[in-house]
């Protein structure tokens, strides 16, 4: 039998879609790994970690990557909810700039914020097309905000002015902080 063109094209792109598929869950896997790994406690690890997959995410697609870290975090001590919940959320953060922001610039800033911590990613793009903070109907915010939300903390999402779109997710971290509150 004569294979038609078209049948190969639809062939393919189902081959396509499983590798995707395949690919997308053996990094899951891996991110389930890294965050019950004890030795992964630091905040040192999970900020590695985090730089590299937004590297990696906005790198290949010509998306310029800023990204600031407050040294006094490095050595804070994280569990393992916590390291899970906030680099999902920054996944879905940096994953929505580099598919939906159509930018040219990301800016992520790990810092202090009083009892806890703050992870800010903000883009140049076309930013959100809701009212500040207003919970967006799609299912990846409802994720950040329902993890945020888990670790006892917030999720802030706006829009800049001239464009572009700010996700800030607010942690805090007990026991407080070394150098707050003493």
């Amino acid at each position: 039998q004569r294979i038609e063109q078209n049948d190969l094209e639809a062939a393919q792109e189902v081959l396509d879609r499983i590798g995707d598929g395949s690919r997308e869950m053996i990094d899951q896997m891996h991110d389930i790994v890294w965050s019950v790994d004890p030795t992964k406690d630091a905040f040192s690890e999970l900020s590695e970690r985090m730089r590299i997959f937004a590297s990696g995410m906005l790198g290949p697609i010509g998306v310029a990557l800023s990204f600031q870290e407050d040294e006094a975090l490095r050595q804070l001590k994280l569990t393992m909810e916590q390291r899970k919940g906030l680099f999902l959320i920054f996944k879905e953060a940096v994953y929505n700039a580099a598919k939906h922001a159509r930018c040219q610039q990301v800016w992520v800033e790990l810092r202090r914020a009083g009892q806890g911590i703050s992870i800010t990613v903000e883009d140049d793009g076309v930013g959100i097309e809701a009212a500040p903070d207003r919970a967006l109907g799609g299912n990846g915010t409802r994720n950040m905000r329902t993890r945020a939300a888990d670790l006892g903390g917030s999720l802030l999402m706006n829009g800049r002015s001239g464009g572009g779109t700010s996700v800030r997710v607010t942690v805090p971290i007990k026991p407080p902080l070394p150098g707050i509150g003493d």
